[in-house]
């Protein structure tokens, strides 16, 4: 958020993470005043007219986040080493994890991280003798893998796992791929799902899948927890809507010589381009 105020999911992540008493119906308030006026949730939050629509004491405690945040990121811009130092301890972040952690060694473990990634933002963005500081938009981009996805092919072949976006994966192979979360609600999202267009969703599977030269492996969850009840996520459609003799399910899984490996991927391929090519022309 304080590199980029307009990207919502960040906002609704934080908002109310550790707790701040703005609830569900204060966020729903929130996202149609902001879609009604085509702004972003972070912006909306400021405009007079809100307080019409908001009220009480959810409306108190987003204006006080949304404007303790934009203080911060004015901070970012003179001094961005204090703004994320004054941004981990003004939400109180060391006491919210030992109040969700499973234990106090989890949550000492968790807060070393934290330090940990602060540190390592303290010398990116105060440099050195050998490297030039370095923005905090550009801190964050390096965290977040772009560097290493522009960097494509120019570099040389790292014999090491390299973790990506679907975006990001956009024109790289690899021998081995692992599409990870192969699940409803995290490929396709539920939003996508929610708004009944998953189109989009079904070519970034696409680009993931084709993005293996030798062997691809999908992951999902058996069971998870969400929001403290056990949950068992469904395979994600796009699974179901590929040739099923061409997939191997680790329950029945079963030893295929390298030709009928390599078949079954071009097949598979195929038929995944056909079924996009008739979505396009829909």
């Amino acid at each position: 958020m304080l590199t980029n105020p307009d990207d919502d999911s960040a906002f609704l992540r934080i908002v109310n993470t550790p707790k701040r008493e703005i609830g569900p119906a204060t966020l729903q308030k929130l996202g149609e005043w902001a879609m009604g006026r085509n702004k972003g949730l972070f912006t909306a939050s400021f405009d007079m007219g809100l307080s019409q629509t908001l009220t009480g004491r959810g409306y108190e405690s987003l204006t006080r986040f949304t404007h303790w945040l934009r203080e911060i990121q004015q901070l970012a811009e003179r001094e961005p080493v204090n703004a994320v130092r004054d941004l981990i301890r003004g939400i109180d972040y060391e006491s919210w994890l030992y109040e969700t952690s499973p234990s106090p060694k989890a949550a000492e473990m968790r807060m070393k991280n934290v330090n940990q990634l602060f540190t390592w933002m303290t010398e990116m963005l105060e440099g050195s003798e050998i490297d030039e500081p370095m923005t905090l938009t550009q801190v964050v981009t390096r965290f977040t893998l772009r560097d290493m996805m522009e960097r494509g092919e120019s570099d040389e072949e790292l014999d090491q796992v390299q973790l990506m976006t679907l975006h990001a994966s956009k024109g790289l192979e690899f021998p081995y791929v692992y599409l990870v979360g192969m699940e409803e609600g995290l490929l396709p999202h539920q939003s996508s799902i929610d708004e009944d267009n998953v189109d989009e969703e079904r070519r970034l599977a696409y680009v993931g899948i084709t993005r293996a030269q030798k062997e691809l492996t999908f992951t999902l969850c058996k069971e998870r927890r969400q929001y403290g009840e056990l949950v068992r996520p469904e395979p994600s459609r796009f699974l179901l809507e590929l040739p099923q003799d061409d997939l191997i399910w680790e329950q029945a899984r079963k030893t295929i010589t390298p030709e009928e490996r390599m078949q079954k991927g071009q097949a598979n391929v195929a038929n995944i381009r056909a079924m996009l090519a008739k979505a396009k022309k829909a």
